[in-house]
């Protein structure tokens, strides 16, 4: 994402900010045109670009002859010059961010260095800093479990490409003073594999910021059921997309759904089952406010999660319900599913039995006992930039 690399941590740095820490942010150089929905976060806030030398064309996907070459022959670049993973976007910006990280150091005189991950290599380089200078107070953020095969190309590596990201996670855990981490799961994974630094590992799950959703609160309890989708769409889920688009389209009209995203995924096969455009409509990508200002004239949130991720909550669940409207949660059984049920936050449609559960979704919507006063305070964002202000010298 352009700008500061996802909501959490820009949001996190508005806070650190508004409590008086003074921060430099580095980050890359956003293309042309570029935006983010989180840019309002850090207009304030003393944001330094660096050049990424990482090829455009490899976060694509090609349609053309041209293009599926000249994805071809940036890899095969890419796999020629580096020793670990080439789908990591910052494996060309080791000099860049080492220098910049330096001037900032020097410029706010402070020992404090916080580097977030995945791309990866931004912390092997926050440790290769942490090694020349170990004063440095480094905290990393490790967002996803960094040599898992379902991240970030990772499970199609050599053995010897990931033996060399497996040494640069060791020198992470090694160097960091402190270890962020989002999953409680991933906590677990690194403390067995890892047990030398579990004392350094900190989870601050992924949570909402009040300011943004308090207010948005449904409204909507009508017909049809109206579903909404925001956002990214991880994983591959054209299974679930068919079933789904058959049953939208035999609704004929009782259940509609709408996607607001950048995204065009899924459409065909929407298009295919007969349920686009007359049941699922696309909208362009709008700002967070306006989401959840658009959420509240619909039934619910229809949530996906790819396989890896059932016990995985990420920041759009938590602002979900931050702003009190349900979830129609889509995934394999596992922490999300149980957390969503036991608390009554929404519906549960198991992805292992879609076909016959989906042919239920009203009936469940129906009965329904939402729970409007769920507290969600231990996730505000808020209280988690206070946390990081206390990890600082």
């Amino acid at each position: 994402m352009p700008g500061v690399g996802g909501r959490k941590w820009a949001i996190y740095a508005h806070y650190l900010q508004k409590a008086g820490i003074v921060l430099r942010v580095i980050s890359g150089t956003p293309g042309p045109g570029d935006s983010s929905p989180w840019d309002s976060y850090v207009h304030d806030i003393d944001v330094v670009h660096i050049a990424n030398r990482y090829p455009g064309i490899l976060n694509s996907s090609p349609d053309t002859i041209l293009e599926k070459i000249r994805y071809r022959l940036s890899l095969l670049w890419l796999k020629a010059i580096t020793k670990g993973n080439y789908y990591d976007r910052g494996i060309l910006s080791e000099s860049a961010l080492m220098e910049a990280m330096d001037k900032g150091l020097n410029a706010l005189d402070t020992k404090n260095l916080i580097v977030s991950g995945g791309p990866f290599s931004l912390l092997y380089y926050g440790a290769l800093l942490k090694e020349r200078h170990p004063e440095l107070n480094f905290i990393a953020d490790i967002r996803d479990e960094w040599t898992a095969d379902h991240f970030y190309g990772h499970g199609g590596l050599s053995k010897a490409r990931k033996r060399e990201e497996e040494a640069r996670l060791s020198k992470v855990l090694q160097q960091a003073d402190k270890i962020i981490l989002s999953y409680h799961i991933t906590r677990l994974a690194y403390s067995e594999r890892y047990p030398q630094y579990a004392q350094k590992l900190i989870v601050l799950e992924h949570g909402a910021d009040p300011d943004m959703e308090i207010s948005a609160r449904r409204q909507y309890r009508g017909k049809p059921v109206r579903l909404l989708n925001f956002g990214s769409l991880l994983g591959r889920q054209e299974k679930t997309m068919q079933i789904l688009g058959r049953y939208l389209a035999q609704s004929k009209g009782d259940v509609q759904l709408e996607f607001y995203t950048r995204e065009q995924k899924y459409k065909q096969i929407f298009r295919e089952s007969g349920a686009y455009p007359e049941h699922v409509i696309y909208h362009s990508e709008i700002p967070s406010k306006d989401i959840f200002t658009t959420l509240k004239d619909r039934t619910a949130a229809l949530l996906f999660l790819p396989d890896y991720m059932k016990d995985m909550r990420s920041t759009k669940f938590m602002e979900v319900i931050a702003a009190r409207v349900p979830i129609v949660l889509v995934a394999k059984a596992g922490e999300v599913s149980r957390f969503i049920t036991d608390h009554r936050l929404g519906v549960f449609l198991n992805a292992d039995n879609l076909e016959e559960e989906i042919g239920k979704l009203t009936q469940l919507l129906e009965k329904m006992d939402y729970n409007e006063s769920f507290d969600y305070s231990p996730w505000q964002l808020s209280r988690q930039a206070q946390q990081i202000e206390g990890m600082l010298k």
